[in-house]
């Protein structure tokens, strides 16, 4: 299952399962006001079974994930340098995947189920 999410005026989506795991780590940002898609750098890690939601100010927050080394942590989207940073934001003490997140109008992230 792809991720994705609403920055302003496009979609960024990200990871995904695909049979050759090409998917897992791209990003990719769709432009509607222009009609662009465009490829952005890569995830730190593979990404599936993860979600993402928006924070204000259009970040984006990457959460889990079926991948050991993404199911702990979330990671932001860092705005001036255009990519998921690799040195996650948040640590979780039990792994995330196959679960639903959202965030409230205060900016806190819920996770739920998995």
């Amino acid at each position: 299952m792809i991720r994705y999410l609403i920055l302003g005026e496009g979609v960024l989506i990200t990871g995904g399962l695909s049979d050759n795991k090409a998917t897992q780590r791209k990003v990719e940002l769709i432009d509607f006001r222009l009609g662009n898609i465009c490829s952005l750098p890569k995830l730190p890690d593979n990404y599936f079974a993860h979600t993402q939601n928006t924070l204000s100010d259009n970040k984006a927050l990457l959460c889990g994930g079926f991948v050991p080394s993404t199911r702990n942590f979330c990671r932001q989207w860092n705005k001036k340098k255009g990519k998921f940073l690799r040195k996650p934001i948040h640590r979780f003490r039990t792994p995330w995947w196959d679960h639903v997140s959202w965030v409230n109008a205060s900016d806190e992230t819920f996770v739920l189920g998995g």
